[in-house]
């Protein structure tokens, strides 16, 4: 039988975390699925409603481990017309609690509509963790992949291509972790990794990893990891990190201001009693959830984040949003108040008005019309999901309640909104729906959630990535825009 857990923390409380997550309610029994290593997935038709937008299944319904959600990574990208995943499997002998399968997926389209796709074992000791441990992938704009996976609160796992848009083997630029390391976080919710980080990529004890690209297809990476990494847990610092790669020089710059680490810290290199590390958001007795970005015309980079007070939980606050026209070398909020990271809770908050005060689940997402105007989506406590606003003056207002609770949207670059709610059901609202929010499509079975989008604006297309509500599939579509 598979062991589902619910966190991962030191403290103990490792199987309270997250378990009031009220958007993820899901049941069912667990199913063993053998996939082949390629596979062809035929085309679809329009969607038969009137005025739907175009619909390709990508991916069809397709076995997976149900004790890994993807609620939280970025599952999807795209480079030169392929697509790619990542997906978590479950294992191919008997179960340990330390053997999941985390692939890579490539997708390509034939001449005759098909899409063929062929597979890659990244991983064959993905901790069962139902939220955490799922991957993420990028690929940068020479087309090399990034994938980060099987983390929580723990060194980089992390690894890249060796060859542009090859998913056939990859370099690994994280920190190795033994048998040993793994079963003490799985079984003792420990995570002793004090050492400071040695990986391609800036930290350690990492949670969250997530991938973007800029207009240019620059990518970045977002993430939570500890600033004192050698400190009890609730002394760590739990600090948010946007990271920003050279593919030129095939490293990665943490952008921010500095937070300094002291021997008695963190474990440094040999010599040193002192050093930083840059943080974009970070204060002593929080922890930072989920940073967001969105590129939008311009190729200005809007960012959204959550905070909790205490340590890791389910109940956030102070949603805040900040924007930067420069790729990160100096940021604004929707006032124009300039700002210096790393940030601190209540700086740049946008929870204003109705909900001044309340708690936030952590999923939160940030979208921007044609002008630079944003548009943010947050998940109050006990009330529906919410889109906010600000007004001229930069006073963050909520606009109207989440269709249908979508928890993703988008707003292209012709100004039309969209939406994506469990069904799946697409949303979209512009001048010829008269500003109403129009259903698009709706997926047949009803029984697709946790939707993942990746907006394609030179294509005029959104992927859309879905798992099934009982955790055993995922699919991937896409959905024309522009009309």
């Amino acid at each position: 039988m598979l062991r589902f857990k619910t966190g991962r923390t030191p403290s103990g409380t490792a199987a309270r975390i997250f378990a009031g997550l009220i958007f993820i309610i899901f049941a069912g029994g667990l199913t063993k699925r053998a996939l082949p290593e390629m596979f062809a997935s035929r085309p679809a038709k329009d969607a038969g409603i009137p005025g739907a937008a175009r619909i390709e299944v990508i991916l069809p319904a397709t076995g997976v481990a149900p004790c890994s959600l993807n609620v939280f990574s970025t599952p999807l990208a795209w480079f030169d017309g392929a697509v790619y995943t990542v997906s978590v499997e479950e294992p191919s002998g008997p179960d340990n609690g330390i053997d999941l399968r985390t692939f890579v997926w490539k997708g390509v389209r034939q001449k005759s509509g098909k899409w063929l796709w062929t597979k890659k074992l990244i991983e064959n000791r993905t901790l069962h963790d139902r939220y955490h441990t799922g991957p993420s992938i990028g690929i940068d704009r020479y087309g090399y992949i990034h994938v980060a996976y099987n983390m929580h609160n723990m060194p980089w796992q992390y690894a890249v291509s060796k060859r542009p848009g090859d998913i056939s083997s990859f370099e690994f630029r994280g920190e190795r972790l033994n048998m040993e390391e793994l079963e003490l976080v799985e079984w003792k919710n420990l995570t002793p990794f004090a050492r400071f980080g040695t990986s391609a990529i800036p930290g350690t004890q990492i949670t969250y990893p997530a991938f973007f690209n800029d207009r240019y297809e620059n990518l970045y990476v977002t993430y939570r990891f500890a600033t004192h990494p050698g400190l009890k847990w609730k002394k760590r610092g739990f600090a948010g990190a946007i990271a920003r790669y050279d593919p030129d020089k095939r490293s990665w710059r943490a952008l921010g201001g500095r937070v300094s680490v002291s021997s008695g810290q963190a474990l440094l290199p040999e010599g040193l009693e002192s050093s930083d590390i840059a943080a974009f958001a970070y204060r002593d007795g929080w922890s930072v959830y989920l940073l967001r970005l969105f590129f939008d015309v311009e190729n200005h980079m809007h960012i959204s984040w959550l905070w909790r007070k205490g340590g890791a939980g389910k109940d956030c606050s102070d949603p805040c949003y900040l924007c930067s026209k420069d790729s990160g070398r100096t940021y604004i909020g929707a006032d124009a108040t300039e700002w210096l990271p790393p940030m601190h809770p209540g700086q740049a908050g946008v929870a204003q008005g109705a909900v001044a005060g309340k708690k936030f689940y952590a999923p939160a997402q940030v979208t921007a019309d044609a002008v630079g105007r944003p548009l943010m989506l947050l998940n109050p406590m006990g009330l529906p999901r919410i889109l906010v606003r600000p007004d001229k003056e930069g006073i963050w207002a909520v606009a109207e309640n989440s269709p249908r609770g979508a928890s993703a949207i988008y707003i292209d670059d012709a100004g039309t909104k969209w939406a994506f709610a469990t069904g799946i059901t697409v949303f979209r609202k512009n001048v010829q729906t008269g500003f109403k929010w129009q259903t698009v499509y709706s997926e047949p079975s009803g029984r697709f959630g946790y939707p993942k989008i990746l907006p394609l604006p030179r294509k005029k297309r959104i992927l859309v990535y879905a798992q099934s509500l009982d955790g055993s599939q995922i699919k991937i579509f896409s959905i024309r825009t522009g009309y």
